[in-house]
């Protein structure tokens, strides 16, 4: 499925940007606005620009490694329960609100759904796994 980027208003008028994976362009204009959320632009996501590997300091808004852990726990504790992989992978992604992170996980579930392995999914993001 496709990632397209967006920049859009929420409900109160503030500028808002992000990723959405959907089926057609259309597909995440009507995603957003279920999300009281109004595209000002929105388009297809090059892969090179989404995905490409960011210093890892850079890469974390974050102020320790707790988050990082979190992150591989809450896939972990999913899988553990016996959510499927993909799956598990979804609802990780939809808690993520860096959008360099959720390009990451949206990319290794892309990956995983297309019959790559997780392990081939992760390696190719050496500088988050």
């Amino acid at each position: 499925m496709p990632i397209f980027e967006y920049k859009a208003l929420d409900p109160s008028g503030k500028n808002v940007q992000g990723v959405i994976e959907a089926d057609s362009q259309e597909d995440a204009r009507k995603k957003l606005r279920k999300e009281n959320i109004y595209t000002v632009n929105i388009k297809i996501s090059s892969e090179k620009k989404a995905y490409k590997e960011i210093p890892f300091s850079k890469f974390f808004k974050i102020k320790s490694t707790s988050e990082i852990y979190l992150i591989t726990r809450q896939l972990a504790t999913l899988i553990g329960a016996g959510l499927p992989l993909v799956q598990a992978l979804s609802i990780v992604e939809e808690q993520i609100e860096e959008e360099n992170i959720k390009k990451i996980i949206m990319k290794i579930k892309e990956n995983v759904t297309h019959g790559m392995t997780f392990a081939d999914a992760l390696s190719e993001h050496p500088k988050f796994f």
